[in-house]
């Protein structure tokens, strides 16, 4: 009978074990439960978690027990050598903080603040209604966002005072009458987050929205 159990046992543990590891073997890697292990090594389990929290909450962490870094002695003392040659700005002056960018340039573009929403492209990395809600934030700071390796998404246009588009190596923005609705070109001349990577998009996360921009849909016959 325990000689039975223990069959019974092994049995359980070893289907379960091999249709783990075939999952992690055939998922991919931006769903891939496996994506963990070097991603708390990049972050720490602390700050993964606590990203999480974030995310779920939609408000900062509260820590109870202080700032999580660690500052040596030498870090504690810290100098701001400009003040040695200069007084700081008094708190009632206003200070300046307009960038503007290609001076020379035909048509430069100025931001109010040296702050700009990075590349980061519908479908490819961001859903439509963040891309969205990122492009109204940019217009309420004064500042410009940028469509990332992706096509022109017209909500996201629409939404932004200030719209930077990506010459990307998909070709999904390459054509002067979308060059025409900018207000810069950015040249894409790598790529930070993935590299030489492959990807690929499976069906089900591909929408209407997503085949749109991308240039997907086929024309109707007449």
């Amino acid at each position: 009978m325990l000689r039975l159990i223990e069959n019974i046992i092994r049995s359980a543990v070893n289907e379960t074990v091999d249709k783990a590891i075939t999952r992690l073997i055939r998922d991919q890697y931006t769903e891939n439960l496996f994506e963990m292990i070097p991603a708390t090594k990049k972050v720490g389990i602390t700050n993964l978690i606590e990203i999480a929290m974030r995310a779920n909450q939609g408000t900062p962490i509260s820590h109870p027990l202080g700032s999580p870094n660690h500052l040596s002695p030498w870090e504690k003392i810290m100098f701001n050598p400009v003040h040695l040659f200069r007084l700081p700005t008094p708190e009632n002056v206003g200070i300046r903080t307009s960038v503007t960018i290609g001076p020379r340039a035909r048509k430069p573009m100025t931001v109010s603040i040296p702050i700009m929403i990075a590349a980061m492209s519908f479908g490819g990395a961001l859903s439509k209604s963040t891309k969205i809600a990122l492009a109204r934030a940019a217009t309420a700071v004064g500042t410009a966002t940028n469509s990332g390796e992706a096509g022109l998404l017209e909500e996201e246009r629409e939404a932004a005072q200030l719209f930077i588009g990506q010459y990307n190596r998909g070709g999904w923005m390459n054509t002067p009458e979308k060059y025409s609705r900018l207000d810069a070109i950015e040249i894409q001349l790598g790529q930070g987050a993935q590299g030489s990577a492959p990807q690929r998009t499976t069906a089900k996360n591909i929408g209407k929205d997503f085949r749109e921009v991308l240039g997907c849909v086929k024309e109707k016959r007449r």
